[in-house]
């Protein structure tokens, strides 16, 4: 009977990781796919692993080793791997990292035939030391739905080990790793992905990449091999003009300078020379490395997170997260008031911890269920008595001493002007780690529109160029772990126009039965014809709603839009509506305190 050929061909290059090893080929030999084949390339180890490998090939003949003639690194390791692999696809497995579930090959298998794609991948994780429980997203072309991605919108040439790779694409374009001792990898990934450019992206986590707290040393040799494998990649992603990947290969050779300048302090007079004629030499061979003013600025900054590292080290090793607990800061008054109401009662019906804290004035009302706290409560009995200036810095202050005596490690920010400051402060106070994310719930280029047309004090007219600021804005967008959307819209204005990375946006869903709303909504109204229930404003971007219901309505004649209220805004909301010929299917009844009929 004629055997069929291994599925998947799992490729591991090992040179000295008996402490690991065993968990890695764990974790590949236990996977549900079980047409599979493991290849070991062994780096002449000089501890255990030979004898880890082959205890383990014993017992599963899906395992062979492969033994290099000397110590060549990993890329030549991985390239006699791929020449003796005969799986329809190839995955590569670093020998300290593990796969993150037993079905992550048969699915990324069964996704790449149903789809006919070279080149499938899904999240990595990483985790510190053996405690993969811990385990969180890596924050790095995170995919937030499967489906077919462009390379283009993928700007990184690492993590090449979250996907597998059609084995006949890959021999038939020669595509080896380059003999480089680091930096070999992005080499490799860039090559192949700007070849197949589209590549299937799945929302599962598939890898699991284990970081340590030792800080890697750039000698002056490693430094050479990877300004050797920067300046290829840095040339391709020239050539094939694609400025957002060039950047970021850009910052990761501002990184590798600032690692090879702290090396080389510990022996001045040796590896500082060393260090510049490698320098030299690659800037004469390549248009692409040179050195830059800001460069001083950054080997500073780099400095500050090696010292951080080192104080964490201690803090975070045994530090278990908290799944279940959130911090969610909002105003007190207003349309946020309501919607963090809301979304904290749904947390904890769910079963989550959570703590409503204010840092304005104002008591927060009692949510069931939810704690709450109000900073300034004490502060602020007769607010009437403070300035707007003296409270805006009395609550900047608050919210620093907060920050400081909570040490919070999870927190939602409801509305972007709150973030600015709190995202200030937890760059300030940098050696607490601190995920914040943030939910907007405007569209902020309508909004700072219709702020400027309103007639407000000059204090808050300063006040807000802080908080209301587009560069402040940018910083946010950069530095938040998630930002939270309620359109499309919205989310397409701050990437387009604040530059947030589209792997960190998720927007909620248009059609949800939850209700923010100021006014009481009768009980008596038939949930399953009304879809939606929502609180409209000029801030809120109304157009969305309009335009979405237009082509909603479009195929669905069935379906009305109900608008109640009155004023100003309702005025701009009729003329859209006309303009866009949906009077048929739009109607505005009564005033917003007649919203109980409906």
């Amino acid at each position: 009977m004629t055997q069929l050929p291994p599925a998947i061909s799992v490729i591991l290059p090992i040179y000295n990781m008996a402490q690991y090893l065993s968990m890695a080929l764990d974790s590949v030999t236990g996977q549900s796919l079980k047409n599979i084949e493991i290849i070991c390339v062994d780096d002449c180890s000089t501890d255990d692993s030979p004898k880890i490998m082959s205890e383990a090939a014993a017992k599963d003949n899906r395992i062979k080793i492969m033994t290099m003639p000397n110590n060549s690194g990993a890329g030549p390791a991985r390239n006699a791997g791929i020449k003796a692999a005969k799986g329809d696809y190839i995955a590569f497995l670093d020998p300290d990292d593990m796969l993150a579930s037993e079905d992550v090959l048969e699915k990324l298998y069964n996704t790449a035939i149903i789809n006919k794609v070279e080149v499938v991948g899904g999240n990595l994780q990483e985790f510190y030391d053996d405690s993969t429980n811990n385990a969180k997203d890596w924050g790095k072309g995170t995919f937030v739905k499967d489906g077919i991605t462009d390379y283009a919108d993928y700007p990184y040439a690492i993590g090449y080990t979250r996907f597998i790779y059609k084995r006949d694409m890959i021999i038939k374009n020669d595509f080896l790793f380059p003999p480089l001792r680091r930096y070999q990898d992005p080499v490799w990934f860039a090559s192949i992905m700007t070849h197949v450019k589209k590549f299937y992206g799945m929302n599962m986590p598939v890898y699991l990449y284990r970081q340590t707290y030792d800080i890697i040393s750039m000698t002056p040799d490693k430094l050479n091999h990877v300004l050797t494998g920067l300046a290829q990649n840095l040339n391709l992603f020239r050539i094939k003009n694609m400025p957002v990947h060039y950047k970021r290969e850009q910052r990761e050779l501002d990184y590798c300078l600032y690692r090879g300048f702290y090396y080389a302090i510990k022996n001045p007079f040796s590896d500082i020379p060393k260090l510049w004629n490698i320098y030299k030499n690659h800037a004469k061979k390549s248009p692409d490395v040179r050195l830059q003013l800001y460069h001083g600025y950054g080997v500073l900054r780099y400095g500050l997170t090696l010292i951080k590292k080192k104080l964490m080290h201690s803090r975070t090793k045994n530090y278990q997260i908290n799944k279940t607990h959130f911090i969610a800061i909002t105003k007190s008054t207003g349309g946020t008031k309501n919607t963090s109401t809301a979304i904290a009662s749904a947390w904890a019906k769910g079963g989550y911890d959570v703590c409503v804290t204010s840092f304005l004035p104002g008591k927060i009302d009692d949510i069931s269920g939810v704690k709450t706290h109000a900073v300034m409560e004490s502060d602020f009995k007769n607010p009437s008595e403070f300035s707007r200036l003296k409270t805006v810095f009395l609550c900047f202050f608050s919210m620093l001493k907060w920050f400081i005596v909570v040490k919070p490690k999870r927190i939602l920010v409801i509305g972007l002007p709150l973030s600015v400051p709190l995202m200030i402060i937890s760059k300030l106070i940098w050696w607490r780690d601190c995920d914040i994310m943030i939910l907007i719930d405007t569209h902020i280029t309508v909004n700072l529109k219709y702020k400027r047309t309103q007639k407000i004090s000059n204090t808050f007219k300063i006040m807000s160029k802080v908080t209301h600021n587009q560069f402040f804005y940018r910083y946010v967008m950069r530095h938040s772990k998630k930002v939270i959307s309620l359109t499309d819209a919205m989310a397409l204005d701050l990437i387009n126009n604040y530059g947030l990375c589209d792997n960190k946006s998720i927007v909620i869903p248009p059609i949800i039965r939850n209700e923010f709303f100021e006014a009481e909504i009768s009980n008596t109204r038939d949930k399953n014809k009304i879809l939606f229930i929502g609180r409209l404003s000029v801030e809120k971007n109304v157009q969305d709603l309009i335009q979405s219901f237009a082509a909603l309505s479009f195929k669905n004649n069935y379906l009305k839009l109900i608008i109640v209220g009155d004023g100003e805004e309702r005025q701009q909301i009729e003329t859209m509506v006309k303009s866009l010929n949906m009077s048929e299917y739009v109607e505005f009844a009564g005033f917003q305190s007649d919203t109980i009929n409906y």
